[in-house]
């Protein structure tokens, strides 16, 4: 890319918590670009504490309201 980013695969998954005590954990991945991977890690980061939108769906099935989420980055790969 000509403005001195890459775009880099992160590989990454939410565990729900439920307040009836419930876990649920959701896998996804994104395709972020960035100068590093940690730069792609800290965008990832950022999405998730700060956006209105989720970084992953619910899968089909899951009831009952969320109390916490927590995000876990698997791994990052330049793309």
């Amino acid at each position: 890319m000509d403005n001195g980013q890459s775009d880099y695969q992160v590989l990454f998954h939410v565990t729900f918590y439920h307040f009836d005590g419930r876990k649920e954990i959701g896998s996804d991945e994104m395709i972020i670009e960035a100068r590093s991977s940690e730069q792609a890690k800290r965008k990832l980061l950022n999405q998730f504490n700060n956006s209105d939108q989720p970084v992953t769906q619910c899968p089909d099935g899951w009831f009952g309201e969320i109390d916490n989420e927590e995000l876990y980055i698997d791994n990052v790969n330049l793309v």
